[in-house]
C-alpha cells in the first residue's frame, strides 16, 4: 500500500506540473493563480502545497523536469574537467544539439516558451524576474569560461577575445531559441535547419582551425575530436 502511495504521489505531482505549464502558458507566470493550477490538474489547492512551497519552487521543478542534457557537458567544459576534446568543438557541437532539442520536444519547448516570454518583466525585483537574470548571467559566464579555454587551445580566430566572442554566440543562441519559441508547428523545420546553418557559419567565423570538408561537407566542426595538446 505505501508503495501504491508513493506512486500516486508522483503522479499527482506530475498533474500538477503539466497543468502549471499550460497555465503559466496562457496567462503568465506572475497573473496565474495557483488555484488556476489546482483546477486544471483536478487537485486541490493544499495538494499544490504538499509538493511545493511556492510558485518559484513549482517554477524551479518544471525546469529540473526538462533540464537539457547538454547544460551538464557546458558545466564540465567550462570547467575544465573535459580535456579529450577541443572546446569550441564540442560547444559547437553541444549547441546545435541543445537547439534541436528544445524545439523537437514539445515539452520543453513550452516550458522555454515561458521562460523566455511570459514571466513579467515589470515586475524586476521578483523572485522570479531574479531567476531569469541568474540564469542569464550563468550562462553567459559559461559561454566565456568556454571561449577562454579555446583561446588557450589556440582555436580562436585572430581579432576575437573570449568576451566578444561569448557576446556574439550568446546573442546567436538566444535569439534562435526566443524566435522559434513563437513560430507556427508547420515552420518549425524549416526554420530549426535555417538556424543550425548559421550556428555552423558562427563557428566558421570564430574558428581558426574550421574545415568546411568536415561533417560530410557542412563544414560544423572545427576539426575531429583531438586532445587539446595535439594539432
Amino acid at each position: 500500500m505505501a508503495r501504491r502511495t508513493k506512486e500516486d504521489a508522483e503522479k499527482t505531482r506530475q498533474q500538477i506540473l503539466d497543468a502549471a505549464a499550460a497555465a503559466f502558458d496562457a496567462e503568465g507566470v506572475a497573473a496565474c493563480a495557483l488555484e488556476h493550477v489546482a483546477r486544471l490538474a483536478g487537485v486541490t489547492r493544499g495538494a499544490i502545497y504538499w509538493h511545493f512551497k511556492n510558485k518559484s519552487d513549482l517554477l524551479d521543478a518544471m525546469l529540473e523536469r526538462v533540464r537539457l542534457p547538454q547544460e551538464q557537458v557546458m558545466e564540465d567544459l567550462a570547467a575544465g574537467r573535459i580535456t579529450d576534446r577541443r572546446p569550441l568543438d564540442l560547444f559547437h557541437e553541444t549547441s546545435r544539439d541543445a537547439l534541436s532539442m528544445i524545439v523537437n520536444d514539445e515539452r520543453r519547448r513550452l516550458v522555454f516558451r515561458i521562460i523566455f516570454t511570459r514571466i513579467d518583466q515589470a515586475h524586476e525585483q521578483s523572485p522570479l524576474h531574479e531567476r531569469q537574470q541568474a540564469d542569464r548571467v550563468h550562462f553567459m559566464t559559461l559561454i566565456r569560461q568556454i571561449m577562454a579555454r579555446a583561446a588557450e587551445a589556440g582555436d580562436l580566430a585572430p581579432g576575437w577575445t573570449p568576451e566578444t566572442a561569448m557576446r556574439v554566440a550568446h546573442a546567436m543562441f538566444h535569439g534562435a531559441v526566443s524566435d522559434m519559441l513563437v513560430l507556427d508547428e508547420a515552420r518549425l523545420a524549416d526554420e530549426l535547419a535555417l538556424y543550425l546553418d548559421a550556428a555552423d557559419t558562427l563557428m566558421h567565423t570564430l574558428g581558426s582551425r574550421y574545415d568546411p570538408r568536415l561533417n560530410d561537407g557542412q563544414g560544423c566542426l572545427l576539426r575531429p575530436a583531438l586532445p587539446v595538446g595535439e594539432g
